[in-house]
C-alpha cells in the first residue's frame, strides 16, 4: 500500500514532455514504473545496449534453428 509507483499517461510522452518524464523515472526511487510497450520503446538507449539486445535476439534465433536441425526438421532459407 505504501509502494511508490509511477504510471505515466500518453500526455507524459508527448515530444515536449518526454525528456521530463525520463528524468523523473531516472532520478526518483520508484518501486515500480508501469509503461506500455510503446512508451518503453521511446526510452533512449546507447548503441552498446542496442547491440547487446539485438545480439541476444540473434543468439536465441540461432539456438532455436539448431534445435530444429537436431530434431531432424527442415530449416528453410526463409527461416534463417
Amino acid at each position: 500500500p505504501m509502494a511508490k509507483v509511477l504510471y505515466p499517461g500518453k500526455e507524459d510522452f508527448t515530444p515536449r514532455k518526454r525528456e521530463r518524464i525520463f528524468r523523473e523515472i531516472r532520478n526518483n526511487d520508484w518501486d515500480a514504473v508501469i509503461l506500455s510497450h510503446e512508451q518503453f520503446g521511446m526510452i533512449p538507449q546507447s548503441p552498446e545496449i542496442q547491440q547487446e539486445i539485438l545480439q541476444a535476439e540473434l543468439d536465441c534465433v540461432e539456438e532455436n534453428l539448431e534445435v530444429l536441425k537436431a530434431q531432424g526438421r527442415d530449416v528453410s532459407r526463409a527461416m534463417m
